[in-house]
């Protein structure tokens, strides 16, 4: 559901409108103060990590495929910090990842936690 100016609360099917693939998960949204972009992240049933992204319209991205990154075991959430995206997630090894969005999505393949 979304909300548009003084017009009130609209649903929209977002996997439908971006032929993403169905939601295994909690969905977990944010705003990108950056570049005013809103971001739904959620967990496939594939177990890949999906993002939604609305800029001038909705578009989908799957982040496991685009990044070489793991496959999720549990639901992913993002944040956008100092001009930087970031979605962590629990892979299927148990690990905790972190993807960073800074001029394109790019995977952290170590644990967090771990030293670099």
């Amino acid at each position: 559901m979304f909300k548009v100016g003084n017009a009130g609360w609209r649903c929209k099917n977002l996997t439908q409108a971006t032929s993403a693939p169905r939601a295994a998960g909690r969905p977990f949204g944010y705003q990108h103060a950056k570049d005013k972009s809103q971001h739904i992240i959620y967990r496939s049933v594939d177990d890949d990590v999906i993002e939604l992204c609305f800029l001038s319209g909705w578009r989908y991205t799957n982040l496991t495929k685009a990044t070489d990154g793991y496959k999720a075991k549990g639901d992913p959430c993002g944040y956008s910090f100092r001009g930087t995206q970031h979605v962590v997630f629990l892979g299927q090894n148990d690990g905790i990842y972190e993807l960073v969005h800074k001029n394109g999505w790019n995977f952290r393949k170590r644990p967090l936690g771990k030293a670099y």
